[in-house]
């Protein structure tokens, strides 16, 4: 993997959220609209809580931020259907979750998995966590198997940023879609969408959508399966799309 300079072509990307309603978009209940972000509280027990584009879209380059507290599972869905079955890739802040690759229940790739490291210090008035992220590499060579491309665990750590903002982009092109996902300007995974291996089971405490399914177009989503925090902290701003030439 290695980092990349993505040309930022601003006039061929159009906003899809406009920062302030959800035109364009359908929402379940838990979606609000603060502070010019979609942000989404804590989804009821077992269930998931998903915002969907009204368009439809066959190749493209989506840009989106977003933000989620630890504790929160959530996935990103590409050419979905109505029913939310399609091209998932996981944004999961939560011990033993990764991101930027693919998953569903029936099974995941994970090349690595995750964890918040909370040490408290301090005494008194002074006392205070000091979190770190770490992970751990997966020693199954299934969980690789198939990727094109795959940036290492400490790579990875060097440029995601579990406590704050991320940009993602997410390139996907083809009747075999190939899928690129690149964190903060760097390239963390690319594969095939047709045959990327998802063998390794998720835990049971890691949310994924039901179906991950390879459709020729679909709708553009966001699930939020789970979360810990009682406040409202998994957010998104600036989604924006670009629509690619097929070739």
């Amino acid at each position: 993997a290695k980092a990349e300079s993505l040309p930022e072509r601003q006039d061929a990307f159009n906003y899809i959220f406009d920062s302030k309603s959800f035109q364009g978009w359908s929402a379940t209940s838990n979606w609000k609209i603060v502070d010019n972000t979609f942000s989404c509280s804590p989804p009821s027990t077992g269930v998931d809580e998903q915002v969907m584009s009204h368009s439809s879209h066959t190749d493209f380059e989506l840009s989106f931020e977003y933000r989620g507290s630890w504790g929160t599972s959530a996935s990103l869905l590409l050419r979905t259907n109505e029913k939310g079955d399609g091209i998932s890739l996981s944004l999961d802040h939560i011990d033993e979750g990764t991101v930027g690759f693919p998953k569903s229940t029936a099974g995941a790739s994970r090349p690595y998995s995750l964890r918040e490291n909370r040490e408290k210090r301090g005494v008194g008035a002074t006392t205070h966590y000091h979190i770190q992220y770490e992970g751990r590499p997966s020693h199954n060579g299934i969980a690789h198997n198939k990727l094109l491309e795959c940036a290492q665990l400490s790579e990875f750590l060097r440029e995601w940023d579990g406590g704050f903002w991320n940009i993602v982009r997410v390139r996907c092109v083809g009747v075999d879609p190939e899928i690129t996902l690149w964190i903060n300007g760097f390239i963390i995974s690319k594969f095939k969408a047709n045959t990327v291996v998802l063998r390794e089971k998720n835990p049971a405490h890691i949310g994924a959508i039901e179906n991950y399914e390879v459709h020729s177009s679909g709708n553009i989503g966001f699930v939020v399966h789970s979360m810990k925090a009682e406040n409202p902290e998994f957010l998104l701003r600036e989604i924006r799309i670009m629509k690619l030439d097929e070739n």
